[in-house]
């Protein structure tokens, strides 16, 4: 058929070509028609709708003569990652760049700083939580987390305008201490006095789901490095438990309940348990501070003064690093603990727990008072 002349080496032709012969004389110009678009590729039915181009970096931000701080050239940097260049600008913008990327953390983006130690001590962590996740290629990150070598200190070029311009130059620091006393927001830092594991460690190895990682128990949270890199602030835990593990008898469980989610942390070695569980009674402990410290401050807008005491417990206002003085219990204090949530057997509490011991405490204090 001469109209499929152009399509000869096609291996439809043949079958094609009978096809028309059979069809209607009024049929013949549609059927062509189609052939032809098809053939050509031009089928509507052919063309892919186009993917929306997702941004892998932030807007671009022109810095101008003068406003650098400091730089750190191949910062190694676990989420996301890569060895970026970060550039703190006067006005506390944080830059960083990696070959095409661009990001830029606005300071009023960072929700806290959390300082840890590798388990082997041979690295440092800082983490920059944030309050809307940067996006990099189709990963949201709401946690920056940096990775700094305690053997070789990463150098960090300061600007000599910084000097003469007042501004608070930290030269001879080294990078950990640095980014942990830029920004005026709570720092996160683990101590001997909230977690100390069996080999007096401020973490534990764990696993979540098939993926190793370490956990970091604190006074304001619970911090996890592996996957997912999340930081379970403790006045959003609804519950938190640490039971026993499975069939394996090596082994138990930490299971947290924080803000709807269920977080399970396996495989943490037998002879952590007494850490573990005496965290979650010090977690327990601090949270019932809170309801009071809650219950404190419904008073005082009611006209009452607020005792001055409590301000030793306000960390995420503060933002400082603790003392083991802010920590400590009186014995009566402890013995009502045990009494509540158990000393030997599994460690957990909940909402219910707290509040009932709430109004015994007001209830006790009411009748001192009175």
């Amino acid at each position: 058929v001469e109209w499929l002349s152009g399509y000869r080496e096609a291996p439809w032709v043949a079958k094609c070509s009978k096809f028309f012969e059979a069809l209607p004389d009024e049929l013949k110009s549609d059927f062509k028609s189609l052939i032809h678009e098809v053939a050509s590729g031009r089928s509507q039915g052919d063309k892919k709708p186009k993917k929306e181009k997702i941004p892998s970096s932030s807007p671009k931000v022109e810095i101008g003569h003068g406003e650098t701080v400091f730089t750190m050239d191949a910062v190694t940097v676990i989420a996301p990652r890569g060895k970026w260049k970060l550039t703190l600008l006067k006005s506390l913008k944080l830059i960083m760049d990696l070959k095409d990327k661009h990001l830029v953390i606005e300071p009023s983006n960072i929700v806290r700083i959390i300082s840890v130690p590798q388990m082997n001590g041979v690295f440092d962590f800082v983490a920059l939580q944030l309050k809307e996740a940067l996006q990099v290629g189709k990963t949201k990150y709401s946690i920056v987390l940096f990775k700094f070598s305690r053997k070789a200190p990463t150098k960090i070029s300061f600007e000599a305008s910084s000097k003469q311009e007042g501004f608070e130059v930290q030269e001879g620091k080294d990078a950990p201490e640095v980014l942990t006393s830029i920004w005026k927001v709570p720092i996160e830092k683990p101590h001997a006095s909230i977690f100390s594991s069996s080999e007096s460690r401020y973490a534990v190895s764990c696993t979540v789901k098939a993926n190793s990682g370490s956990l970091y128990p604190m006074r304001g949270g619970i911090f996890y490095i592996g996957k997912p890199l999340v930081f379970l602030s403790r006045t959003e835990i609804d519950e938190i438990k640490a039971a026993r593990g499975g069939t394996v008898g090596s082994y138990f469980d930490l299971c947290v309940e924080h803000d709807g989610t269920v977080y399970e942390f396996g495989m943490i070695n037998k002879k952590e348990q007494g850490a573990i569980q005496g965290y979650v009674q010090r977690v327990a402990e601090l949270r019932l501070i809170d309801e009071k410290k809650a219950g404190s401050d419904d008073e005082d807008e009611d006209g009452n003064v607020d005792d001055e005491e409590d301000s030793d417990f306000d960390v995420e206002e503060e933002g400082e690093a603790y003392c083991a003085d802010d920590f400590e219990s009186d014995e009566e204090n402890l013995q009502e603990m045990d009494k509540q949530f158990g000393s030997d057997s599994d460690a957990e509490f909940d909402k219910e727990k707290w509040n009932q011991l709430v109004k015994t405490e007001t209830a006790n204090s009411d009748t001192e008072s009175g």
